[in-house]
This record gives C-alpha cells, sequence and structure tokens, in this order.
C-alpha cells in the first residue's frame, strides 16, 4: 500500500493555522480594567511595564492599576506632582496633609508607604542612575533653580543646576535623563542651557517615554512629528477628517490617531499606512499612553474602563 505523507503533514497544518489565526485576532482584542474615576485626565505606564496610574480631574488623586492583574489596586489621596523611580518600583508624589505638602515613596503596584521625604520639594523626574529625584521648590521666586534628592542617603534637596529660562508650565524630565520641558521650553538637563523654544501657537502632546511629540495644525487635520531633542520636524501626515489626538510610540516608528469615532488607528510612520485598528465598544477616549518599551497601548474611555492592547 503506498503511503500519502502529504496527507498526514495536512491534518497537522490545518489545526495549526487555526490556533495562530484565533490567537491573531485574540491578542488584538482590548484587555480591559475597570476603574473608579469617570474623569481621567492622564494615563502614565511605569517604566517596567507592570503598573499604569491615572490622575483624576476633580481632585488631587492618583488611582494605581496592577497591569499583570488588570485591576485598580490603590488610590493615594491627597497626591500630585508624581514620578517613577528605579524603573518603576517606586513612585514618588507629592502629598497633601494636615497643612503642608511632603514627598512619599510608594512600592508599586500595591501603593503601600515605605519612606517620606521633605517638605516644599516637587519632583519632576530622575537622574540615569534612578534615585536622585529632580525637583524644585514652589515657594522660591521663581522655578529656575533645581534640586537634587537621593531618597537613600540625602536628609534634604541639594541645588543642582538653575535654568536659564524661567519655565511656564509644570516641569518633566523625559525617558532620555537628558531634556527637561515645560511643554514649550527644552532645556539640557546637564547644563540647563535652553536647547530650543516651540512655536507657542502650536499644541504639542507626547508622553514621557517618547522621544517625539505631536502637534495639529490650526485645522486639525495634519499631524506634525517632532523631535524632543532637537526641536526639529521630522514628519508631517495630513488626514481627511478632524483629529482628536494623535501620539508617537516611543521609538517613533508608530502613530496612534484618533477622529470623531471610539477608534483608534495605528500608522506606519516611514510608510504612512494603517497597520491596525483598534476598536472598543461605545465612549469617546479621555487619555491614552504608550507603554515605555512601545508594545502596550492604552486608553481611559467615558464608561470608566481603561482598553489595554498589546500591539507589538
Amino acid at each position: 500500500m503506498k503511503r500519502r505523507p502529504w496527507k498526514f503533514a495536512l491534518l497537522l497544518l490545518v489545526p495549526l493555522a487555526l490556533y495562530f489565526y484565533i490567537a491573531e485576532r485574540n491578542s488584538w482584542r482590548p484587555k480591559t480594567i475597570r476603574i473608579y474615576s469617570f474623569d481621567p485626565v492622564f494615563l502614565e505606564f511605569s517604566p517596567d511595564g507592570r503598573t499604569l496610574i491615572f490622575g483624576d480631574g476633580g481632585e488631587f488623586n492618583i488611582y494605581v492599576c496592577d497591569v499583570a492583574l488588570r485591576s485598580q489596586r490603590v488610590i493615594l489621596e491627597d497626591a500630585y506632582a508624581h514620578c517613577f523611580i528605579e524603573n518603576g518600583k517606586y513612585l514618588a508624589a507629592v502629598v497633601s496633609e494636615s497643612n503642608e505638602s511632603r514627598v512619599k515613596i510608594f512600592s508599586m503596584p500595591d501603593g503601600a508607604e515605605i519612606a517620606s521625604g521633605p517638605k516644599n520639594f516637587r519632583p519632576i523626574g530622575t537622574l540615569a542612575d534612578e534615585s536622585t529625584i529632580i525637583g524644585h521648590i514652589p515657594n522660591e521666586a521663581n522655578y529656575c533653580t533645581l534640586y537634587r534628592w537621593n531618597w537613600h542617603f540625602d536628609s534634604k534637596p541639594q541645588p543642582y543646576k538653575r535654568l536659564t529660562q524661567q519655565p511656564t508650565r509644570r516641569l518633566r524630565i523625559l525617558a532620555d535623563k537628558t531634556t527637561l520641558t515645560d511643554g514649550e521650553q527644552f532645556w539640557d538637563l546637564a547644563t540647563g542651557k535652553l536647547r530650543f523654544k516651540n512655536n507657542s501657537s502650536l499644541r504639542y502632546e507626547f508622553d514621557n517615554a517618547s522621544r517625539f511629540m505631536t502637534s495639529l495644525t490650526a485645522d486639525r487635520k495634519t499631524v506634525q512629528i517632532w523631535n524632543c531633542k532637537t526641536g526639529k520636524k521630522q514628519k508631517s501626515m495630513p488626514f481627511n477628517s478632524l483629529i482628536r489626538f494623535a501620539k508617537v510610540s516611543p521609538d517613533g516608528t508608530l502613530l496612534a490617531e484618533s477622529s470623531m469615532k471610539p477608534q483608534v488607528n495605528l500608522w506606519d510612520v516611514q510608510s504612512g499606512k494603517v497597520v491596525r485598528q483598534l476598536d472598543w465598544s461605545q465612549g469617546h477616549n479621555y487619555s491614552e499612553a504608550f507603554s515605555c518599551d512601545g508594545r502596550t497601548f492604552a486608553i481611559a474611555d467615558q464608561q470608566a474602563i481603561i482598553h489595554l492592547w498589546r500591539i507589538k
């Protein structure tokens, strides 16, 4: 009797192909986290991707979610002006209590308080060692002087650098640990010298994790992509409809763009083609964020749900 091995190979290939088809479809379905806030004004992933935090527009609270468990873990009440430290293992935040403001350190994602720091010090980010926190003291005459505080060794903040220009809004340190910005002006963190200043007529959007930022033209139909370190425009991408938001992934390869529908389009920046469409049931998005490794995208919608997509 003549054997036909190709028949056995075919029998193996069919279930294997079915498995990969189902896995591919499921991988682009969002995982969800039910949250207890209806006005999340920002979303931010920790550098290690284990924690997702958001802030409530109505109150000074920071809400902490466990990404792996897909659950909201704790609410840090009366907390603001935060930054992740030691690769997201901890969160430093200013907490208001008893008529004073003090920096406190919380472990992530359980939100347990493990240390209490100096009063009247507002953190904006860390140096490359991830333990030295950079910040400023709000009650000074101006915000030009930056201070450093290593939460393991220092009892109080020490002067660090003086900026050459007065900040206009809240400062933050970007993921490269060399760039400081208030959203309009960009400084070299090591020297305090101003690198460049944006066009004040444009509204810029960026994640702390990204090396790129976006702006919309006046008609909200063209996205401009800018390099945060050099201030140079990298690309312009025109669209046919009004754009609600546009953000670039940390590596600059993907653009997340949304119009008026509950849908986000992921565009390949180089080719200008849509890679994927991310859909959810209903409700427009309040805020959105890429994870620091660019592999996950998150949206908080009007129904108090965070949607998480694995995009890489």
